[in-house]
């Protein structure tokens, strides 16, 4: 969908793949991540919000929800469910993060913030790519911000890249994980 309206071209789409088959291959790098970021700040660049917000239902409609996995989605329904705040924590940009959160019912989302200037994205970050070890600090910063109790508190994730964030709470789970979250989870006994 961004690409069929000029957001990247099949260049930018190559360079993508590239750079995904890197990540997978050699795992987390700075100066690979350094990379995505600057490239996610050059297509953004010059586009409006309102367009892009036009695109996350395409996006969503066609590939986020057709790969949610139900099982994740019902124990999220299950807290909700119990008066527990659902938030979705990625490193997809805010406002599509906050669209999918909405669709699915959840309290809310955090997600890497871009700089907005008269409506459109100027191809600067705030922050960094929520990514990492940025998860974890920015749910400590949300926890603060709403006094929530990470003790007493539940992460998900199926990525290793997410370890930070799942050490941040109490009750970290392990869905569908990549071998080194498996690891993990089973040396620290998280189910």
């Amino acid at each position: 969908g961004m690409y069929r309206r000029g957001y990247f071209s099949k260049h930018d789409i190559v360079n993508f793949m590239l750079a995904n088959m890197r990540f997978r291959l050699k795992g987390e790098d700075k100066n690979e991540i350094d990379k995505f970021q600057k490239a996610a700040q050059a297509f953004i660049a010059g586009h409006k919000v309102d367009d892009l917000q036009g695109l996350a239902t395409e996006v969503y409609n066609r590939y986020v929800s057709p790969s949610l996995w139900l099982g994740t989605i019902e124990i999220a329904r299950e807290h909700i469910e119990a008066g527990i705040e659902v938030w979705l924590v990625t490193a997809t940009p805010t406002e599509f993060a906050t669209y999918v959160a909405k669709r699915l019912g959840f309290t809310g989302a955090l997600g890497t913030k871009a700089e907005i200037v008269n409506g459109e994205y100027t191809g600067k970050l705030i922050g960094d790519v929520l990514h990492g070890k940025a998860k974890a600090v920015a749910v400590r910063q949300l926890a603060m911000e709403k006094e929530i109790d990470l003790s007493l508190s539940y992460a998900y994730s199926d990525s290793h890249h997410d370890i930070p964030l799942l050490e941040t709470v109490g009750l970290p789970r392990a869905i569908n994980p990549d071998t080194l979250l498996q690891v993990r989870a089973l040396r620290d006994g998280w189910p």
